[in-house]
C-alpha cells in the first residue's frame, strides 16, 4: 500500500473541522458522520457512511465499540 504524502496527509488534516484538534474531538466528528441519515428517492432513510467486516463477530464488536465512544462523547 502506498504511503501518503506530507501534501495528502496535511489536506486529509484540513478537512476536518477545526473543532476536531482532539482525540474526543476526532471520535465525535467520526460518530457524526457515521449517524447521518439521507433519504432515497422511493422515501427511505438510509446512512450512507458505514463500516464492515467480512468477520461477523468482528462487526458485532465494532459496532458494540461504536456504541460506546457514542455514549462517551455524548
Amino acid at each position: 500500500m502506498k504511503k501518503p504524502t506530507d501534501t495528502e496527509t496535511k489536506g486529509a488534516a484540513e478537512a476536518l473541522p477545526a473543532s476536531t484538534c482532539s482525540l474526543d474531538g476526532v471520535v465525535r466528528e467520526f460518530i457524526r458522520l457515521l449517524d447521518i441519515e439521507e433519504e432515497s428517492d422511493n422515501g427511505r432513510i438510509f446512512r450512507p457512511n458505514g463500516i464492515t467486516s467480512c468477520r461477523a463477530i468482528d462487526g458485532d464488536k465494532m459496532l458494540k465499540c461504536i456504541q460506546e465512544m457514542k455514549r462517551l462523547t455524548e
